[in-house]
């Protein structure tokens, strides 16, 4: 790792601004750190500016006598002021930016990233003139990018000391990050500034899956994660007071599509079966009747559900009821599939119960670690039989640990996976959602997460 210090004309100009300006001395400077230009022959790189913006900020804030801008408002000024992804300024625009920022430096470089070689190029600019008041160089290879934006933080803060003496360099970085993880989570910021939240979730989530000392990753997937819950409070609110009191066609279908988009088939289940006593009125001219829509979803939701006797009987009384209906065909094909399943699903469970009746009667007196053993292979010999409801009800309270230390010493991370796919195939988005951390935490390295993290990603907070 080799740090370039500044060149003798810079140290100069500091030395003559330290002893004009003494007072600086004891001020506590304001910094923004601007984006790095990305001068790479290799243009995928270029996210990776948001990423050392964000860790150079971090890595700068542990100094209380530096007072730095957040990156965001970063992204709020290059909006306004149309300064483009770089967020590169000149003498012209230096002041504009450091006004809109509360800014008295601006911290800026660039770096070339060339045959895993990096170089990084800082410069100290000061906001009101737009003059550049320090500059140094870091060099460094990509295998030590972590090694490469500590000395980066050590030689701006030096820069910054030259003229406020009360800044110290900071330590080197406590998370170690590889290049390819910084890559990603360059990419993630900027996926989370241009509001594509749920995909910034997924990366930064694979992320910290695969560096979880890394920080900033973490503090930014908490920070979106709270950012989503917010969006999901507020939207789950607006579809709560479309419900109350008498509801128009148009606000059903909201709620409707609203709920089949999510995959909340219960809750439209439930909702459809509180709504067919008072079904909404369609506006006058409309060709489907409100007790038609109802019906409908109604059917759609149990069939998603794997509800094969309510199908059957439900989507009989709507063919009876609705033969010139749009969606005739629909229903008729779900009534169709219905009845096969369900008379299979019959056969099925009958099969079950005559194998696990050993197994059952053993269950009304087992305590402990037995218990747990029995559950799990009912609870499995449903499961096998894709009979996912009957299975959860076995394995939704099986302790992992002692199920897999009884049931022929299977895996615990093989034990939760089970249970979280039984949660899967009932769309219980709380239990996908347990499990999936519960997964998580307990075995980080669990071949089934690769599996496990996509669903749970669909599912949402």
């Amino acid at each position: 790792m080799k740090v370039v210090p500044m060149n003798s004309v810079y140290r100069a100009v500091v030395t003559v601004l330290t002893a004009a300006l003494p007072l600086l001395a004891i001020e506590t400077p304001t910094i923004s750190v601007l984006y790095f230009s990305n001068l790479s022959p290799e243009k995928g790189y270029a996210s990776l500016h948001k990423a050392m913006a964000e860790i150079l900020i971090a890595e700068l804030a542990a100094d209380k006598a530096i007072i730095l801008v957040e990156r965001e408002q970063l992204e709020k000024v290059m909006t306004e002021i149309e300064l483009g992804q770089t967020g590169a300024v000149d003498e012209g625009s230096a002041p504009k930016v450091g006004s809109l920022l509360g800014a008295k430096y601006l911290l800026t470089g660039s770096y070339i990233i060339d045959k895993k070689q990096i170089t990084v190029t800082v410069k100290l600019v000061g906001a009101e003139k737009g003059t550049i008041v320090g500059s140094g160089k870091v060099d460094g290879t990509t295998r030590d990018f972590s090694g490469v934006m500590a000395d980066l933080a050590v030689t701006a803060a030096g820069i910054v000391a030259k003229l406020h003496p009360s800044v110290k360099p900071p330590q080197p970085a406590a998370s170690d990050v590889s290049f390819e993880t910084a890559v990603q989570f360059g990419q993630a910021l900027d996926k989370k500034d241009k509001g594509d939240l749920k995909d910034a979730e997924t990366v930064l989530a694979s992320i910290v899956d695969a560096a979880p000392d890394f920080q900033y990753a973490k503090i930014t997937l908490e920070d979106v994660r709270q950012r989503l819950k917010a969006l999901t409070d507020r939207h789950d609110l607006s579809i709560e007071q479309l419900k109350e009191g008498d509801v128009s066609f148009m606000d059903f279908n909201r709620i409707a599509g609203d709920y089949l988009s999510q995959m909340k088939y219960m809750d439209l289940l439930m909702y459809c079966v509180k709504v067919r006593a008072n079904p909404p009125k369609p506006p006058e001219g409309t060709m489907i009747k409100g007790a038609e829509m109802v019906d409908f979803y109604s059917v759609t939701a149990a069939f998603s559900l794997r509800r094969w006797e309510f199908v059957v009987r439900e989507g009989e009384r709507f063919l009876k009821d609705n033969p010139g209906s749009m969606y005739f065909n629909t229903i008729r094909t779900y009534v169709k599939n219905a009845a096969l399943e369900y008379e299979a699903q019959k056969i099925r469970e009958q099969d079950v119960l005559s194998s696990v009746t050993e197994l059952t009667d053993k269950l009304k007196t087992a305590k402990d670690a037995d218990l747990h053993e029995l559950n799990y292979r009912i609870g499995m010999e449903f499961f096998n039989k894709q009979l996912y409801e009957r299975a959860l009800k076995y394995l939704k309270d099986v302790d992992y640990t002692a199920a897999a230390k009884a049931a022929d010493n299977q895996m615990p991370d093989l034990v939760l996976f089970n249970k979280f796919m039984c949660y899967y195939h009932n769309f219980d988005k709380k239990g996908v959602t347990e499990t999936y951390y519960v997964t998580l935490k307990a075995f980080p390295h669990s071949p089934f997460l690769d599996g496990m993290r996509p669903i749970t990603a669909f599912f949402g907070e």
